[in-house]
């Protein structure tokens, strides 16, 4: 996620990743940090990690992939660090340290919401119960599929006795007809 600083230099920018980088064990680092004028004071910062399998990366929501993208934790983490007064713009809105706080998101869809701060490294356990509620979600298909199979099963072979029945009764009414036609024939004569 790039991020867009006002009213800082360099130095506090590598103070900030330094401080950072003693919370999640050296594994963030600067994907880009660029000036965007030429006093130096406006900055375009993007973070990443060193190791998408540790501390600081970012997940991504459904399928829990591993990334080297840098996790809501550590750009929060890193805004705090940022000295007081400085102005963030990013994807979640603006922010200015000190005075607003980190804003969090809805990264997920509305059956499966998954917000920034659980799409990462630093929170356990929320893909795997995104993936139990997938799989539960399947299974629920599935048996909805085989109870709709079954009951149309069910329907075919009422349909194929009732048929049958029918079928039994027109033969039992034909025999005793045709008896009686016999037996009332033979008593006429």
């Amino acid at each position: 996620m790039n991020m867009y600083i006002k009213d800082i230099t360099k130095k506090a920018l590598h103070h900030a990743l330094k401080m950072v980088n003693e919370k999640y064990d050296g594994n963030v680092v600067f994907a880009v940090c660029e000036p965007l004028n030429k006093a130096k004071k406006r900055w375009r910062v993007r973070l990443t990690v060193k190791d998408s399998h540790k501390k600081g990366a970012k997940r991504k929501v459904y399928n829990g992939y591993y990334t080297k993208h840098a996790c809501w934790h550590v750009h929060a983490w890193f805004c705090t660090s940022l000295p007081f007064g400085t102005q963030v713009r990013s994807a979640l809105g603006k922010y200015t340290c000190g005075l607003s706080d980190w804003k969090d998101k809805n990264v997920g869809s509305i059956m499966y919401p998954v917000y920034f701060s659980m799409a990462c490294t630093c929170v356990g356990g929320v893909f795997k119960s995104i993936k139990r509620q997938m799989e539960m979600q399947v299974e629920r298909q599935k048996r909805q599929e085989e109870e709709r199979r079954q009951e149309e099963e069910r329907r075919r072979k009422v349909e194929e006795d009732r048929v049958k029945f029918e079928e039994f009764k027109q033969g039992l009414n034909d025999k005793v007809s045709s008896r009686l036609a016999h037996k009332y024939a033979n008593t006429s004569e």
